[in-house]
């Protein structure tokens, strides 16, 4: 993952019944993540922003930055948004 940006695109989409996870870096296609999950196993489900990375031994961690958040009811969202980090450290504009 060295080689990889520091960014990376998440999504969660939903055919009504089964939930599925991708994720993917700038320039390259969605990666399924995780196992497909049937909407009807997630007994209240909740919509927001998270980050953990898991690691109980870690002493220091970075901060997740998340710069767009958006819900479409509909078919799935095939184009990532344009977006410019406006952070201390921004590097630069990407779509």
């Amino acid at each position: 993952l060295s080689d990889k940006p520091t960014t990376v695109d998440m999504r969660i989409t939903s055919d009504g019944t089964t939930l599925r996870a991708y994720y993917r870096f700038a320039g390259e296609g969605w990666t399924p993540y995780g196992e497909p999950a049937l909407l009807a196993s997630v007994p209240n489900p909740k919509i927001g922003m998270y980050a953990n990375d898991s690691n109980a031994t870690v002493t220091t961690r970075n901060d997740a930055v998340f710069d767009f958040f958006r819900i479409t009811a509909g078919l799935p969202d095939t184009t990532a948004p344009v977006t410019t980090d406006t952070s201390s450290n921004a590097p630069t504009a990407r779509s």
